[in-house]
């Protein structure tokens, strides 16, 4: 942390899963090439990612990992000291396990359209939402501990969320919440 910042990463139609183990990330723009800038800092676009044992931090960026339409296993992710979400996953099917959101600007997990499953994860200080599941989304979150948060949990617009062993402590909104926000 502290160092010098850099442009992040985009992996387009790679075709084969990326597979990350025991690596760093730090002090991360949003991705930028000319005048094309994408809203991550670690961007995937129909390409598979693995991450295991991963640290994420110092992100400036609108989201810290940006999944679209891409399938995706993060085991071990640690992301910490983000301006704005953690984890945006559109239209892209995956599982988070055993991982960790601390002094998280916007949500922790953001999914849209997406069908994941969410096991073992803890949320420290997160402002907005630990976890929101938009936009017809399906989601399995078991065993989850939540702490300093806006709202703990949100399913809206259609999803679908089942939830098993939730612990959730200091929410400024709320615990969970289900609503309809897009008409």
């Amino acid at each position: 942390r502290g160092g010098r910042s850099w442009r992040g990463i985009f992996l387009l139609c790679s075709g084969q899963v990326s597979h990350w183990q025991f690596a760093e990330l730090s002090d991360l723009q949003p991705f930028a090439f000319g005048e094309f800038e994408l809203s991550g800092a670690l961007n995937t676009y129909r390409s598979d990612l693995a991450l295991d044992q991963v640290s994420v931090q110092g992100v400036v960026a609108e989201d810290a990992i940006n999944v679209v339409q891409s399938a995706f296993e993060f085991d071990h992710l640690a992301i910490r000291h983000t301006r704005s979400d953690a984890i945006d996953s559109d239209f892209s099917d995956g599982s988070i396990t055993a991982s960790s959101f601390v002094d998280i600007g916007g949500d922790g997990i953001d999914s849209s359209g997406a069908d994941m499953a969410v096991r073992d994860v803890e949320f420290q200080g997160v402002a907005d939402k630990a976890i929101s599941i938009g936009e017809a989304s399906e989601m399995e979150v078991e065993d989850a501990t939540i702490q300093d948060i806006g709202v703990g949990v949100a399913a809206k617009d259609y999803s679908r969320a089942r939830i098993n062993k939730l612990r959730v402590k200091n929410a400024r909104v709320a615990a969970v919440m289900a609503y309809s926000k897009k008409p």
